[in-house]
């Protein structure tokens, strides 16, 4: 027999009359109130389920003497798993995976009481990140290269979530995470042991993931440099031997920027700048990574002294050793005539062009 319906909740007799007029109320019934949701958490999860979410609220029912009903929650019409009833005003469910035809977004999340009362909330189904970008795509092995990373669906935080947003190179994470928006991320690269090509992978505070690829650049070496030395006015023409150089790269002598007149994997051109005076200067290598590779007292500026044509360095030239000419060019050919100490000569080196000439020291 069914129930009539009642203006409050609560307990009410039942009254039972017979035809001959006998009567009875000392049964008791109750009206439940209906169930009521006033949050759930985590508010979000991934498509595929398995977000572990508490749902508060009033008039939860776990079961009903005689009823053969069960409190049952679902999330998208689809029944949620480990469904775990704490009190009243307390449950606990998993989300299962979404219905293949529903969409990512917000869904309807409806407790159903053994007396067949609903309440409904609302939980959100997280689209998977994508990451379509990460610049610079390269950058320093001691790390240190803070690199944006760009994409679609990227999370900050989840109300009701514990876990957060985290940026991972190699498995190491990342330093200095900003969370721009949803489409961009800004975060430091770690050191790392080996050049190359390593993942990058960001997570979610919902546990998805998206990856790209950030490489890991040679360490650079800058071997030599040849001349050693030049007019303190600037204006010599220095190759420097090493490997990893790559563009935009910067040549300083001492602390003055040369100008760059080519480059290769394994070799730099440079004009050096003018100087103050005469001196040995550090000559430094430094990548767009920020890599610098040091030739200490590399260069060393010489100042003509009035009636000085030609100046060697070093100077004194060590037995056995090569030694570079510098002299004013004139445009016209230069010879060069290197006598030992007992008068003998030993080499004769000319030039048509350019202010150089190198000896390697042999006879």
């Amino acid at each position: 027999m069914p129930t009539p319906e009642s203006s409050s909740p609560g307990t009410v007799a039942v009254g039972v009359t017979n035809p001959d007029g006998q009567s009875s109320a000392n049964a008791i019934f109750t009206y439940n109130p209906l169930p009521q949701i006033n949050s759930i958490l985590p508010v979000s999860g991934p498509f595929s389920g398995g977000t572990h979410i508490t749902i508060t609220g009033t008039g939860f029912i776990e079961r009903i003497e005689g009823e053969n009903r069960q409190l049952t929650a679902e999330i998208d019409g689809v029944a949620g798993t480990d469904l775990r009833f704490v009190s009243d005003l307390e449950l606990q469910v998993t989300t299962p995976h979404a219905p293949v035809q529903s969409d990512f977004g917000s869904v309807s999340v409806t407790l159903t009481n053994p007396d067949g009362q609903q309440a409904e909330g609302v939980f959100t189904y997280n689209p998977p990140p994508t990451v379509t970008d990460i610049s610079p795509p390269n950058g320093n092995p001691d790390g240190g290269t803070e690199i944006t990373i760009t994409g679609a669906g990227f999370i900050e935080k989840i109300e009701g979530e514990n876990r957060q947003l985290t940026v991972e190179i190699d498995g190491v994470a990342g330093t200095d995470l900003r969370f721009v928006s949803d489409r961009e991320l800004q975060v430091t690269t770690p050191k790392h042991f080996e050049p190359g090509n390593v993942q990058v992978v960001v997570t979610n505070p919902d546990g998805l993931q998206a990856d790209g690829t950030f490489t890991y650049n040679q360490k650079l070496v800058a071997s030599n440099i040849t001349p050693k030395i030049g007019p303190v006015s600037g204006g010599t023409e220095v190759v420097i031997t090493g490997s990893s150089f790559i563009l935009p790269i910067n040549v300083t002598f001492g602390d003055n920027p040369g100008r760059i007149i080519a480059v290769r994997s394994d070799k730099i051109i440079v004009q050096a700048p003018e100087n103050n005076g005469e001196e040995s200067v550090d000559v430094t290598v430094t990548g767009p990574d920020g890599q610098e590779a040091k030739l200490e007292n590399g260069f060393h500026y010489i100042d003509f002294p009035a009636g000085v044509l030609v100046y060697n360095y070093p100077n004194p030239t060590p037995v056995g050793e090569g030694t570079t000419f510098r002299f004013k060019a004139s445009g016209e050919k230069v010879e060069i005539k290197i006598f030992n100490m007992a008068g003998e000569l030993v080499r004769s080196r000319s030039s048509s062009g350019g202010n150089t000439i190198l000896w390697d020291g042999r006879d």
